[in-house]
């Protein structure tokens, strides 16, 4: 028997679970390997430990605390009850609208920091530049800096 198979059945075992020839396929591998022997052992320990501590309520009483907090989570967030696509579909939606929303945005300021009359700053040319949208036509290279580094 392999080491990995013996540790697998040594719950079964510790449980009074195993029979026949598993269990003596089982004590003879526990013989002769001292690595599951030592597993055995700690988990021996460890099952009489956890037979030691007191027992808690039993599961019928679990159930209304917790189906009374997953009514209180629904409650607080609807969208819970949504299938998971009508949810996919909604937040692709919503980052749609906030990338759109962000362009838009954008484009106002860069338009309004270009209006004639109005002095543009330094990035807002730059930028403008950048992406083409002067309002005298298309980027022209070395427009931002005259030699005294003001704009010409």
């Amino acid at each position: 028997m392999r080491c990995e198979r013996s540790q697998r059945l040594l719950g079964r075992e510790l449980d009074g679970r195993l029979e026949g020839r598993e269990a003596a396929r089982l004590a003879a591998h526990l013989a002769g390997c001292a690595p599951c022997a030592a597993a055995r052992t700690s988990l021996a320990r460890a099952w009489e430990r956890l037979g030691a501590l007191p027992s808690g309520p039993p599961a019928s009483e679990d159930w209304p605390a917790i189906s009374a907090r997953i009514a209180q989570r629904v409650e607080r967030r609807p969208w819970l009850l949504w299938p998971l696509v009508a949810r996919r579909v909604v937040g692709a939606g919503a980052i749609a609208g906030l990338a759109v929303l962000g362009l838009l945005v954008g484009d106002a300021a860069a338009h309004a920091a270009l209006r004639p009359g109005r002095a543009a700053s330094l990035e807002a040319v730059a930028i403008a530049e950048g992406f083409g949208d002067l309002p005298f036509g298309a980027p022209s290279p070395g427009l931002l800096l005259a030699g005294n580094g003001a704009l010409r």
